[in-house]
Order: C-alpha cells, then sequence, then structure tokens
C-alpha cells in the first residue's frame, strides 16, 4: 500500500459526543529521539454543507524518548489544492487544509489553542497580530466539508537560549552552552557552531511565531532567506519548499487526515 493511503481519519459530529473532551489524532512524527504524537479537539458544530469550525485544542503525547517536547505556537493554515495520488475516488473533495504547529524541545507546553486567546480572553487573528475583527470574533469560522484533507507540517524553534546559548556570541556559546541544539547547531571539539543555513531557518521561524505565515514568507523570498533548500522553485510553492525545508518535510510521515463528517 502507498503511503499516500495511510490517513488519520477526522470524525465530526456534535450528536451523541462523550461530555469528556475527545482528542482525535492528526500527526504522528519522532523529534529529538522522542516519539510523539499530536491530538486535535475540533470545535464547532455541523451546518447543511459541511461543519463550521470555530477552532481547535492541540495537544502534544510523548510516547517514549528522553526529551519532552512542547508546543510553543499554532502558525496557522493555509487552503491548498490536494494533489492528484492523494484523491480518494468518490471522496474526496480536493481541498487540503494546511497546519502549521511550533514545536520545541525541553518545553512542557502541552497544549495550544488556535486561534490563540489572549490575556484579555479575545483572539489573535491569523497573522499573530491583535485587531479589532479578531477580538470581536474569536472564531476560526472554517467550513470543513466531508472529504476534506488536513495536512499538519512541524517546525521546531531553537532549545531556550539559556540552555543552548544560541543567540550568544561564538565564545559565550562554546563555553556556557549546554545543549547543541542539532536541528541548528553541531559540536566539534571545543567549538559549537551554526549548521549551514540555521541561522536564516532561527530569523524565518521567530518572525512567523511573532508575526505570521505571511510575514515570515515575504522576508526569505526578499531577502533569499531560502538558500538552504537544494531544489529551485517558483513563486507558487515557495511557501511548500521553504516550511518543508525548514521542518525536514519528509513525504512519509503520519501527518495527513482525511475528515469524515457524520450525520
Amino acid at each position: 500500500m502507498a503511503h499516500e493511503r495511510l490517513r488519520f481519519p477526522v470524525l465530526l459530529n456534535n450528536t451523541n459526543h462523550p461530555e469528556e473532551t475527545v482528542y482525535q489524532p492528526i500527526f504522528s512524527d519522532q523529534g529529538y529521539g522522542t516519539h510523539f504524537g499530536l491530538f486535535a479537539n475540533f470545535k464547532g458544530k455541523p451546518v447543511d454543507d459541511g461543519y463550521h469550525l470555530d477552532g481547535m485544542e492541540i495537544k502534544i503525547q510523548g510516547y517514549t524518548g528522553d526529551v519532552t517536547l512542547g508546543i510553543t505556537k499554532v502558525l496557522g493554515h493555509r487552503e491548498k489544492a490536494l494533489p492528484d495520488q492523494f484523491k480518494l475516488t468518490g471522496f474526496s473533495t480536493g481541498r487540503l487544509i494546511k497546519l502549521y504547529v511550533l514545536l520545541q524541545a525541553f518545553n512542557h507546553n502541552s497544549i495550544a489553542n488556535y486561534p490563540e486567546k489572549i490575556a484579555n480572553g479575545d483572539a489573535k487573528g491569523d497573522d499573530g497580530e491583535e485587531n479589532q475583527e479578531a477580538a470581536a470574533s474569536p472564531s476560526l469560522n472554517l467550513l470543513l466539508r466531508h472529504g476534506d484533507v488536513v495536512e499538519v507540517t512541524v517546525l521546531y524553534e531553537p532549545v531556550a537560549n539559556k540552555i543552548s546559548q544560541i543567540k550568544e556570541d561564538s565564545d559565550t556559546r562554546n563555553t556556557y552552552s549546554l545543549f547543541a541544539d542539532p536541528k541548528f547547531l553541531f559540536r566539534d571539539g571545543e567549538e559549537i557552531g551554526w549548521l549551514t543555513g540555521a541561522k536564516e531557518k532561527m530569523e524565518i521561524i521567530e518572525l512567523a511565531k511573532k508575526k505570521g505565515l505571511d510575514a515570515a514568507i515575504a522576508l526569505a523570498d526578499s531577502r533569499e532567506l531560502h538558500s538552504f533548500v537544494a531544489e529551485s522553485f517558483t513563486e507558487e510553492d515557495l511557501e511548500d519548499r521553504l516550511f518543508g525545508a525548514i521542518g525536514g518535510g519528509r513525504p512519509c510521515k503520519m501527518k495527513l487526515s482525511d475528515v469524515y463528517i457524520l450525520r
């Protein structure tokens, strides 16, 4: 069986739903030697032409491995056309919802909301900025249809500076770093240096976290910070190749879910 057919089912229905919060699997992989899964609680209600999604609560669960991974932010989502090889005859709508989730090693935050709640109970928009529209309506306001596909892309931000000293000068990092983050740094004797393209990768991730996906993509394009992507690519697929390279984008990850709306 081809990996294109290995998918999770997302079951959406608010009738006969258990009172307890239910999290459904949407992603599975390993990072920093830890096998983990991402699960989502989909909050919304069925409507005539699908399921009106108000928001999601994403939870990470580690299974084996020595490093605790946490969610630092759900960066946003994009709607794309589903590639033909992933379509199921008589079922798929042809719509792909790509969800971007940011993780960090040595982080104990196991749950993140999307849209993100802020201190006053309002919400931040998809660009990460607080605005009147988002504050007035915290709903994600996304219509899911029976046969849609959800794809999760996981990105990693560097291990906290107090552990890795990644944001310090080389002398300080060489002397005081407790962990050479293998996604960004290498250790060679007394030296803890940057992997090729890692500084650019960190800059893009930090901007995506602070300002949103669009700002990060614009930065990468305008300043050509996508040099660590081996293949050339067009403007149309800049986002996919950029974040695929940052996230390590292996095609056979367990990252796809088919949407089933039960009546």
